[in-house]
């Protein structure tokens, strides 16, 4: 509840800060890779400090009471440096926002934008696949290739590794080009480096971090892009309706994400029980073994290649973003504008002056 209340309007208040194309991906490109190194922190400290506590003279049980207090304090405190950071930031509000909320119907609005059909495939499909990776890993590495679950441990280090390299990377081909083909680019390796592992098969330590590269590199991708994406949409929506809604408008794919994610988890534990996984048996059959490998590999790919195919119908683009941002200029100051060249943006709800172009 706290993450919930929290993250929503932090990655909401990048919309306000700037309307830049180029500055919004530089920094989600930048938290990006300082929420990588936190991640990292996270999924080490609970394995060392409780260690260190025990070691000074408390119990493995009393060790972890401290350990629970230093993880409280260090979210607290990068919350506290994050909102201090904020406190001279000069927020984007040409337009006030209305004065009740209706949840429901907000969200219903926002679904109506003609790009967010797209922007939800794009999301919802992309966490199934992620999710499903990601349940299946450790059984991957126990009943495939016969390591201990501690592998864990390599394989997070893995992907925090790529991911580090490869947000610049994202970062700066979206800013030569746009988001959307950045985030094609990435998600097309991810998606070659799947069906790969499922060709070559992953029985091997050296292919098991083979697929956890090509999964960094499409997470590296999602995470740099998919806030800043989401972003496009306060412009769209405010040509479209009249109103600024940041909070909404991030908090709506939060919801998609979730979902997807929460469906992903679900279909990994149906596809164990289709392979008769059985976790009472020391060793499992080879048609497990293969089937373990499908939920890790080439179903997922499925679920990302539609996600691929959303992107593409995406319509948002660096060029249209920037003949947005004209009309809604013209429009705040009570100008004609005309809707030529991002009529796949707005449709036909955008009201124009009577000289205005159409589609």
């Amino acid at each position: 509840m706290s993450y919930t209340t929290y993250t929503i309007p932090y990655y909401a208040i990048v919309a306000e800060i700037t309307q830049d194309y180029d500055e919004r991906t530089r920094i989600r490109g930048l938290s990006s890779m300082i929420n990588t190194g936190a991640i990292c922190l996270g999924n080490i400290l609970p394995a060392i400090l409780p260690s260190i506590f025990v070691g000074l003279g408390l119990s493995l049980s009393m060790g972890w009471i401290p350990t629970i207090n230093v993880l409280a304090l260090l979210a607290l405190m990068f919350g506290v440096i994050a909102i201090r950071s904020l406190l001279s930031a000069k927020l984007q509000r040409e337009t006030a926002s209305s004065g009740s909320f209706d949840f429901l119907k907000t969200m219903l609005s926002i679904m109506k934008l003609r790009p967010f059909k797209a922007f939800a495939f794009f999301i919802f499909f992309y966490l199934i696949a992620s999710s499903m990776i990601q349940t299946n890993i450790v059984f991957m590495i126990v009943n495939c290739v016969g390591l201990p679950d501690d592998y864990m441990a390599l394989v997070v280090g893995v992907l925090a590794v790529i991911m580090l390299i490869f947000i610049p990377i994202t970062t700066k081909i979206a800013e030569k080009r746009d988001r959307r083909t950045a985030c094609l680019v990435m998600f097309s390796l991810m998606l070659a480096g799947l069906i790969a592992a499922k060709l070559i098969g992953i029985r091997t330590l050296p292919m098991l971090i083979f697929e956890a590269v090509f999964m960094a590199i499409g997470t590296a991708a999602f995470w740099t892009v998919f806030y800043s994406i989401s972003y496009d949409l306060v412009e769209v929506d405010e040509l479209t309706n009249g109103t600024r809604r940041e909070g909404a408008i991030t908090a709506v794919p939060q919801f998609i994400q979730k979902f997807g994610a929460a469906i992903g988890m679900w279909l990994a534990g149906i596809f164990l029980s289709v392979f008769q996984y059985n976790s009472n048996l020391s060793a499992q059959s080879e048609f497990t073994k293969r089937g373990i490998e499908s939920i890790g590999t080439i179903f997922p790919a499925v679920f990302l290649l539609i996600s691929i195919v959303g992107l593409i119908i995406y319509p948002v683009t660096k060029e249209r973003f920037s003949k947005l941002l004209i009309a809604l200029e013209k429009k705040r100051a009570g100008e004609d504008y005309t809707t030529e060249g991002i009529e796949k943006l707005i449709g036909k709800t955008t009201i124009a002056s009577k000289h205005s172009k159409k589609d």
